[in-house]
């Protein structure tokens, strides 16, 4: 409980000699019991560090726009495969302060990179609603003075979202309802005006829905969209027009490819399990350990010596 850890992973931290285990010589209900000296070392060597998720939780953005940002400014971590129950990404305090640094100050645009900030009353930013003289208009959100106002821009003046239900406002298609598909995350970032981003995120909104979404409007105009691995199926009456050199113009993490009418969008990291008998499991965890590179990219670098390999052979 001390350590969050399961009682098996406290026996092989002991074997491993990270916690200091005593047998006692009487007969009690514990066999073995740990010395306190020991225990607080652990915890103290494991609290010198943050783990990135606890720094996501904090902040309420995803974890995955935290690589991407570590990953823009040259910012280094480390994987911790002893102090908790999995193998955890892990920043020093320091570079912790920093990276909630760069949340704040990257961009003087509003933070909308969580649910409840690009969603409202069930809506989301720039979805397209549709008064009673058939005029269409973008939901959108403004700041000022530290206060957020949703609603439309109606002949450059802004119309709060209340007042635009009392002329009739009603939105142009529903958002789909979708559960999460996959956990690995493509990034967009296209012109928040341009007529193809109007029709990619509609298209998203129709056929995804936010619970595969975290959108950020940036003060540059532009629209930084993070979205879950996914294939869409393209319909006529969806009026999707962007090419697919669009689309990778505006993919800035992930891949992303467009065939015969289907849109796959695919994540900067994916998940896939493979059987591996253990005498090659242990070997990936030596080197991992060894070389201190994580089990994934040891695996990279074996596939990059296989490839050159073959290259040098035709």
């Amino acid at each position: 409980d001390l350590l969050d850890v399961s009682r098996k992973t406290v026996h092989n931290l002991s074997d491993k000699g990270y916690i200091q285990a005593i047998e006692l010589p009487y007969h009690t209900r514990f066999r073995k019991v740990y010395t306190q000296e020991s225990v607080d070392k652990f915890i103290d060597e494991r609290d010198k560090f943050v783990p990135i998720v606890n720094i996501a939780d904090e902040c309420g953005v995803p974890k995955q726009k935290i690589f991407n940002l570590m990953k823009a400014n040259n910012l280094p971590y480390e994987i911790d495969k002893i102090h908790y129950k999995r193998s955890t990404a892990i920043v020093t305090p320091k570079l912790a302060k920093e990276i909630k640094k760069l949340l704040t100050t990257e961009d003087l645009a509003l933070n909308t990179s969580r649910k409840s900030d690009f969603v409202y009353k069930g809506y989301a930013l720039f979805q397209p609603f549709i008064d009673q003289e058939g005029h269409t208009y973008r939901l959108s959100l403004i700041e000022e003075n530290g206060k957020r106002s949703w609603g439309f821009y109606v002949q450059n003046a802004f119309l709060p979202f209340i007042v635009a239900q009392d002329y009739k406002f009603e939105p142009v298609y529903k958002l789909a309802d979708l559960p999460a598909i996959k956990s690995s995350y493509a990034a967009f970032e296209c012109l928040s005006f341009d007529n193809n981003t109007k029709q990619f995120i509609d298209l998203l909104y129709k056929k995804v829905g936010v619970r595969n979404l975290y959108v950020q409007l940036k003060s540059n105009g532009k629209l930084e969209i993070y979205i879950k691995e996914v294939a869409i199926k393209i319909d006529n009456a969806d009026d999707f027009n962007a090419s697919e050199s669009w689309l990778r113009d505006a993919l800035k993490e992930g891949d992303v490819s467009l065939k015969e009418d289907v849109l796959y969008i695919f994540g900067s990291h994916k998940t896939n399990s493979y059987y591996l008998n253990i005498n090659t499991i242990k070997k990936i965890e030596s080197l991992s350990a060894r070389l201190k590179l994580s089990s994934p990219e040891i695996i990279e670098k074996g596939i990059e010596l296989l490839e050159q390999q073959i290259s040098n052979k035709e």
